[in-house]
């Protein structure tokens, strides 16, 4: 019984990767024939300025992003947490993580559009124009963020909401009669006690988006002048505009191994508190 679950492992594993990796070597387009090229396609990538601009781009939107989903989930959970909320109430958050990746770039496209977009007509209201933010090279990126932010903190939400509600009422009673505030409380008390779902979740959060594609190509495709272009895009843009399937697979390669280094540093930082991945202790 072993082997045949290892031979599949195998095949859906390794067999992917392993064909990825030997297309970085040939000169492959789409629909052409393919030759072997060597270490060419990483030599063109690597001596790319657009390359250095798209991985600080994947940086700043993966970090940044992270950070605030997590914040926002952890807010959220900490509300819904509360014995009045009820079922339905709980159930609107869940809606943008349900959502459709095209439903919700297009939305928020309507909602970016300058002159006839939803925030221009309100912002008219109040004699504003609003900034055509999709079109500027230091707003874009944080624009397109937004909404891929607002489609992930509902994950992460279900997960911290469910370990808050695994606290120990009386723990929580004893730290209020110790005379410690709210914030004391969840930062003393709770955090602690949920610390490995809140890693957990961070750790979620980081690769989700970080291989995001969907809203940022929808919303600009990478643009204006590559400002919001991330791995996942870049490499989208190689294989089907360029047609360039050798230097996409390669594009590829590389976003497997930040993401190896990512995990393994993450990794290394969680086990040096509350032990690692596992339960807190």
């Amino acid at each position: 019984m072993v082997m045949p679950t290892v031979v599949i492992m195998l095949l859906l594993g390794a067999y992917p990767v392993v064909t990825g990796i030997l297309q970085t070597f040939t000169n492959a387009t789409l629909g052409g024939k393919s030759n072997y090229i060597g270490l060419a396609n990483y030599s063109q990538l690597l001596s790319s300025g657009a390359f250095y601009t798209v991985v600080w781009n994947t940086l700043l939107w993966t970090v940044v992003g992270t950070v605030v989903t997590l914040i926002v989930s952890t807010a959220l959970a900490l509300l819904l947490a509360q014995p009045r909320r009820n079922g339905a109430f709980q159930l609107l958050w869940i809606v943008p993580w349900a959502m459709p990746q095209m439903t919700l770039a297009i939305i928020f496209l309507w909602l970016y559009t300058p002159l006839v977009g939803f925030l221009a007509g309100w912002a008219q209201h109040f004699g504003i124009v609003f900034p055509a933010l999709l079109a500027s090279r230091q707003f874009a990126l944080w624009a397109v963020l937004v909404p891929a932010i607002w489609s992930t903190y509902s994950f992460g939400m279900l997960f911290i909401h469910a370990a808050l509600l695994g606290v120990d009422p009386q723990l929580m009673e004893a730290a209020r009669i110790d005379g410690a505030s709210v914030i004391q409380q969840f930062r003393l008390v709770k955090l602690p006690l949920i610390g490995s779902v809140v890693r957990v979740v961070a750790l979620l959060d980081f690769l989700w988006l970080f291989n995001q594609f969907a809203v940022i190509w929808i919303m600009t495709e990478g643009g204006p002048a590559n400002s919001t272009q991330i791995l996942g895009s870049y490499a989208y843009y190689e294989a089907f505009m360029v047609r360039n399937i050798g230097l996409a697979t390669t594009i590829g390669v590389v976003m497997l191994v930040l993401l190896l280094v990512f995990v393994v540093m993450f990794l290394g930082l969680a086990r040096r508190t509350y032990g690692g991945l596992g339960v807190a202790r």
